[in-house]
This record gives C-alpha cells, sequence and structure tokens, in this order.
C-alpha cells in the first residue's frame, strides 16, 4: 500500500501547525512507517494571519529536507501552499506560484460561513491563468452543511475536492463525519488527506485508507490516497467526475467509468 499526503502543515514554525523541527521530524518517520511516498507540506496563506512569503517558506524547507535526509527518511518532501480564498492573494499566487509542488494545482479554502463574490471570483481569476482550484475539507464549511449540492457546483465549476481524513472517521463530530462519506459515496471527492497540524501522536491517514477500502471498495481508497494525488505530482489532468450512482449509494451500487469517459450522468434517489 502506497499513501500520498496532499494536504499538511507539517513545516515548522510557518502557521498553525508544527512548532518544531523536532516534532516534524517524529510525524515524519510515523508517516513514512505508514507507507506515505510523498506528502505535499502545505502552510496557510492568509493575510493578516499567516503572511507568509515563498523566500522564508523555501529557506524552512531546506531545513526540514537536510535534516529528513540526516534521520533518512524514505518520505519525499513536496512543497505547496494552502491559500485563503482573496483576491488580495491572487498577485502572491501568481507570482510565488503557490502551487502542489511544480503542478500547476492549487489548494485553497474558504470562509467557514459562507462562499462569497470574491470567493467566485478567486476561483474564476485561477482558472483563466491556467491553475487548477482544489478546494480544501468543504465537508467542515457551514454553508455546505446548509446546501450539499453546492459540492456538485463546485465540481461543475471544475473545480476538484479534498476531504479530511479525520473528518471520515468523526473527529469533528456527526455532520461533518455524514457529508465526508455522502461525498465519496457521490463521487464527489478527488483526495483524502490528514491536514496534519502536528497537534497529536497518531497519523490517522493510514487508518481511513483502510475504512475507506472496506465501506466501498478498495479502487477507491487507491484513487483517492494515491493515485488522483500522484497525478497531482506529475501535473496531470484529473478527471472530475469519475463514478456513476445508482440507488442507494452504498459501495454494491457505485460503478467506476472508464478512466477514457469524460461525463457521466448521476441517478438521484
Amino acid at each position: 500500500m502506497k499513501i500520498i499526503d496532499l494536504h499538511t502543515h507539517l513545516l515548522p514554525n510557518v502557521d498553525d501547525g508544527s512548532d518544531s523541527l523536532s516534532k516534524t521530524i517524529e510525524h515524519l518517520q510515523v508517516m513514512s512507517e505508514s507507507g506515505v511516498d510523498k506528502v505535499f507540506l502545505t502552510p496557510h496563506y492568509m493575510l493578516g494571519t499567516f503572511t507568509n512569503n515563498k523566500e522564508d517558506v523555501l529557506r524552512q524547507f531546506e531545513i526540514l529536507k537536510k535534516e529528513a535526509e540526516k534521520y533518512m527518511i524514505n518520505t519525499e518532501l513536496v512543497l505547496g501552499a494552502e491559500v485563503y480564498c482573496d483576491d488580495t492573494l491572487l498577485a502572491q499566487v501568481k507570482e510565488e506560484k503557490l502551487t502542489l509542488g511544480k503542478s500547476n494545482y492549487v489548494l485553497f479554502e474558504t470562509s467557514l460561513n459562507d462562499i462569497s463574490d470574491n470567493s467566485k471570483h478567486f476561483i474564476y481569476e485561477l482558472q483563466m491563468n491556467k491553475f487548477r482550484p482544489i478546494l480544501a475539507h468543504p465537508e467542515r464549511y457551514s454553508y455546505v452543511h446548509a446546501h450539499p449540492s453546492i459540492v456538485r457546483e463546485f465540481i461543475n465549476r471544475d473545480v476538484l475536492i479534498q476531504v479530511n481524513a479525520s473528518s471520515l472517521l468523526g473527529y469533528h463530530g456527526r455532520k461533518v463525519k455524514e457529508i465526508a462519506w455522502r461525498m465519496l459515496y457521490k463521487g464527489y471527492a478527488h483526495f483524502v488527506a490528514s491536514d496534519d497540524h502536528c497537534r497529536h501522536s497518531d497519523y490517522i491517514l493510514k487508518k481511513a485508507f483502510y475504512k475507506v477500502a472496506d465501506k466501498i471498495d478498495e479502487t477507491t481508497a487507491e484513487l483517492l490516497f494515491y493515485h488522483n494525488p500522484l497525478k497531482v505530482y506529475n501535473n496531470e489532468d484529473i478527471q472530475a467526475f469519475y463514478v456513476e450512482v445508482r440507488g442507494g449509494g452504498g459501495s454494491k451500487r457505485r460503478k467506476h467509468r472508464p478512466w477514457w469517459k469524460k461525463l457521466l450522468s448521476f441517478v438521484k434517489h
């Protein structure tokens, strides 16, 4: 089993994640033992809260890489970013190329409470500049709780979706867990990642992988935890829609479309 973790806050001393190099190394050792092939380090970029610049982040990244080599950690470290959905950050995204690795994929988050016109313009501008947006953990947003169909609207606009492993495991309550699993059953998620902030000693992504494999199927688990993140790493295209759901939405009713098919129809129940 191989896993690629697309979303973490393990880079020390840059945001609300890891606050020490030693703590990050401990987490990376656990991740390596858990079968994590690559990990994207995605510090927050949020004006007024985390005013990072690429030069400072790169400096911390190089320090971490040297330390990881010293401890013979096999997991590949890939620099990325999690950008708050704000027009004022668009120039920084373009100039500093705040993408996941060397790809054109941009991981972004919105307000917990609403999706504003500003946010919609941010997404539009990303796409007009040939970036491919990935929305981080929408299952945690209250506006998604109020209107779950908005996730389908995001995907219709060619926005990909990343779900947190902690949401699938119930760490954020029943409602978040319910929405996260519903998204997976419907094919409304393209990645599952840890969003690891170095606050706990355990690493839950492997546990979530086995849970998805058991509740849905192993093909889906491998797609969400490895194959799609690998496509991001290689800057390859990812299908927005990849399954057809019929009837009750259980694993026996999910059918993976052939990879060369670009569109599908959903039969609602």
